[in-house]
Order: C-alpha cells, then structure tokens, then sequence
C-alpha cells in the first residue's frame, strides 16, 4: 500500500537542527481496544517541505482515559499545533472525551492544548496516494528507532484486492493510519524560506519616496481599468 523504503525513508535519530519550540509539530491517533490505539507525531522546520516522523507507537486494551493520558503526555512533550483522530465508531468517545476534558486547557509553559479534529476517511484512498507522492520524492522521514513499529507496518501492508480500494484486514494497520491523519494535517507543503531580499523604505518627505508614488501613479493610469 505505501511506497516506503527503509533504505530512501529512514534516517537514524532526530536531525541535527531540530528544535522543538520553533518546528511545527502534527499528532495523529488510531483508536483501538482489541486492536491496538497508536500515535505518531510529525514534525517539520517551519521553512523546509520535509515532513520527519518523530515517533511512532500502539498499544491494545488501553481504555478511553488511558488513551486521552497517552495523548496528553505527547502533547506535553511536543506541543502540537494539532491532534487529529478517527471519530467514527469506536473512536467517537476518545474524541469526545479529549475535547470535554482536555481541549483548551493550559499545559506546560504558555501551550494550549489544541481540541482533536476528525480524519477526513471518506478521501482515504486519494490521502494514500499523496503521501506516497512524498515518500517517493523522500519527503517524509522516519527517525529510527523510535519510529520501528510503524516501519514494520508500512513494509507489509497489501491492499485487498487487485482494485485497491481497502487494504488487507489481516495485517495492521494502526500506526501507518495514525501517520495518514497527521499528514494530511501538517501541510508541510505550504512552507518555504524567507525572502532574502530587503525592502528600502524611503522618508515621506524624500525624492527618493516621491519619485515612487509618481510612478506607482503612472503605472496604475496606464493600466487597463480591470487591473486598477
């Protein structure tokens, strides 16, 4: 299902400048009980596209206020911008429970926790693919160990069938789900570096200043009326 590749995806650690209070940083959950719940936190400078995954991890038979106490301490430790989550079915009550108890509050410092926002599921399929995208142009990053679990899973998970519509139900897929939600919230894409450039700003009073308002003027009457 995912286009991961130990040997293009995998980096050893936390990269050299990383900093947790400037990189914005994304958690996702996959909620479970049989199943295993699973968490994993994005993060990425906030100038550069790479997306890194910071950690990864599940556990099963965890109740909805142990689940919640999981999510808070990543968010403790983190200070996500957002935590995204299943809401359908059995992950209705996490959600709920999160956002009653926990969204709003004061944590450590001066962070707020953020409310959980629902995955978008119905675009699944699409959701994949884009972050297929990114992992074949090395996009997104797993730091190892911390990341072994979901590593694990993105290696073996088949779809179904020939159609690949759903991926196989006998293999996991708890940590790889819990990475789809927070990347399709991180929007890493959108970052870019700052403009190098300087802009002068010249004195009201001087030539220099009234020489760019008379040719600001001019440009503005010699344009077509649609552009004005």
């Amino acid at each position: 299902v995912y286009k991961y590749q130990s040997e293009v995806n995998d980096v050893q650690g936390l990269p050299k400048h990383y900093d947790k209070r400037t990189w914005t940083h994304v958690v996702g959950v996959d909620f479970g009980f049989n199943d295993e719940s699973a968490w994993t936190v994005l993060a990425a400078h906030p100038h550069e596209k790479q997306i890194y995954v910071l950690r990864a991890h599940k556990q099963a038979r965890l109740l909805v206020d142990q689940t919640a106490a999981m999510t808070l301490d990543l968010c403790e430790e983190f200070q996500p911008m957002t935590v995204v989550g299943d809401p359908g079915g059995y992950g209705k009550s996490h959600v709920e429970e999160w956002n009653a108890r926990y969204a709003g509050m004061r944590g450590k410092g001066d962070y707020t926790l953020p409310p959980m926002v629902g995955a978008d599921k119905l675009k699944k399929r699409s959701h994949i693919e884009l972050l297929n995208t990114e992992l074949r142009q090395r996009r997104v990053l797993l730091c190892q160990t911390e990341c072994a679990p979901l590593s694990t899973e993105l290696t073996a998970l088949p779809w179904y069938d020939e159609s690949r519509k759903e991926e196989h139900p006998a293999y996991a897929n708890h940590a790889a789900d819990s990475m789809l939600y927070a990347f399709m919230n991180h929007y890493a894409y959108l970052n870019a570096k700052p403009d190098d450039q300087k802009r002068v700003i010249h004195a009201p009073d001087s030539e220099a200043r009234i020489r760019q308002e008379e040719d600001s003027f001019l440009q503005a009457e010699s344009a077509s009326w649609w552009d004005r």
